[in-house]
């Protein structure tokens, strides 16, 4: 919901099914504008009326314009490391919408265009991920793994890690031992 994430999606390569969009809500030319981009990409739009925007919108934020995309997931067998990327971030079992969101807004704001989300518990696609993100979830590459998945892409890469507690790290070691 919302121009600012619907409009990085279009540059990202979504695979946007629907809009949905009230131009009563809309807050400048600017929405047309982008109701017009979308329309050549073969999106359905679809026009509705400001009280019917109001019931299907999931927060009260309304700017008149919502989306449906295609969800997908890219696995971490996917992810082509090589040697230039110096920073990968990897996030653990977040349970919160709005902490991942936020760590992938942070991760996007940093520069780090590559995230290993192991042992995922919340979708990256939760409209309250994509909402805390500002969008970030199109602009970042998000590869799903397990655990042990990860620890062996990292060994395979020898890559390095860096953890924000003394207690992670145990974790991680404990983890690591079990699996070699």
């Amino acid at each position: 919901q919302g121009y600012h994430i619907l409009k990085l999606a279009l540059k990202s390569n979504v695979h946007l099914n629907t809009i949905f969009f009230c131009k009563k809500l809309f807050k400048g030319k600017k929405y047309l504008e982008l109701i017009e981009k979308s329309n050549s990409k073969n999106i359905n739009l679809i026009e509705i009326n400001d009280y019917i925007f109001r019931k299907i919108a999931p927060t009260p934020d309304y700017d008149g314009l919502l989306a449906t995309f295609y969800t997908y997931k890219r696995n971490l067998h996917e992810f082509k490391y090589k040697a230039k990327i110096k920073i990968v971030l990897i996030i653990n079992a977040t349970e919160q919408v709005s902490s991942l969101g936020n760590l992938l807004r942070l991760a996007d704001n940093a520069g780090i265009k590559n995230v290993i989300y192991s042992n995922p518990n919340v979708s990256v696609f939760h409209p309250g991920v994509i909402r805390s993100s500002l969008g970030a979830v199109f602009t970042v590459n998000i590869f799903h793994a397990k655990n042990e998945e990860t620890i062996k892409w990292l060994k395979d890469n020898k890559l390095t890690l860096k953890f924000d507690d003394e207690e992670k790290i145990d974790n991680f070691l404990e983890l690591l031992n079990k699996i070699l």
